[in-house]
Formats: structure tokens, C-alpha cells, sequence
């Protein structure tokens, strides 16, 4: 006896129906499940690196002067310049403390640095203090022949 036709759409569709079934649950577990994480089975591309997180910069407090005791001006002399700085998520020994003072040297590479002035006029200078991760602050102020004070 030959099947009729309409016995063997149903056979047929019924196989169809789950063949249909198992491959759409093959692609869907092999593509994630549709998800966005681009991770699983058949996905060799790794899961995207984390976002770096926001550390806080470092905030200069003062940046003070002190001449030597029986400063002469026009007779060049040495200067102690100490920057106090915080960072709420660095050591201050962790922090670059740099700057200059103009016609006077050598230039700012501590807190605490002494530099030689000719005391002969204006002094220009700048301090920056900047973190591991590159966050900065910095801090201008300026002292006469002879001058002692702190900014800001």
C-alpha cells in the first residue's frame, strides 16, 4: 500500500517540526542564548576588559618659603620650599612633587626642596604634585629678596 499524501505531510511535518526545533536550540546555545556578553560555547572572543576606576587627584594644601637666617639681599642665598599635599587614595610618599622658581635653582623635585635665589628681585614659582595614576595639582606663588610666607 503507498502512504497517501496527506499521512505523509504529517509525518514529515512532524519531523521537520522537530528537526526545526533542535537546530534553533543549537544556534541559540552556540550564539550565547542571545545574550551581549560574547562569551560560551563556539565564542573565543574573551569578555571586554573592566572599565578603570576613578581615583581621586592630589590637593596641594601649601606651598610655604623660608630663607636662610640672616638673609643679605643682592647676596644669593638658599630658600627651603616645602609643599604639604594629601590624596585621598595615595601615600603622600607615593606622590612626584616637581616645580621651578624662576633665576633660581635647581628646580623642585621633593616636598621639601632648597633652592639658591640671588635675592636681587620677584621670584615666580610653581609647584605640581601629580599621583601613580596621573592625577595632578598644582599650586603658583611668588616672594621678594629676603621674603617668608606660604600660598595659598
Amino acid at each position: 500500500m503507498i502512504p497517501t499524501m496527506s499521512f505523509m505531510r504529517r509525518r514529515i511535518g512532524s519531523h521537520a517540526a522537530i528537526l526545526i526545533s533542535f537546530v534553533a536550540g543549537l544556534a541559540a546555545y552556540g550564539c550565547g542564548g542571545g545574550s551581549d556578553t560574547n562569551t560560551g560555547p563556539g565564542n573565543n572572543n574573551p569578555p571586554p576588559p573592566p572599565t578603570p576606576a576613578q581615583t581621586a587627584a592630589p590637593v596641594i594644601t601649601s606651598v610655604a618659603w623660608v630663607q636662610e637666617a640672616g638673609c643679605v639681599a643682592g647676596t644669593a642665598g638658599p630658600v627651603t620650599i616645602t609643599t604639604t599635599a594629601t590624596d585621598t587614595d595615595t601615600p603622600v610618599a607615593n606622590l612626584s612633587f616637581t616645580g621651578t622658581v624662576t633665576s633660581c635653582t635647581p628646580a623642585i623635585s621633593m616636598a621639601t626642596a632648597t633652592v639658591t635665589c640671588p635675592q636681587t628681585g620677584l621670584y615666580q614659582g610653581s609647584v605640581t604634585v601629580t599621583d601613580p595614576e596621573s592625577n595632578s595639582d598644582a599650586q603658583s606663588f611668588s616672594f621678594g629678596p629676603c621674603e617668608e610666607g606660604s600660598a595659598p
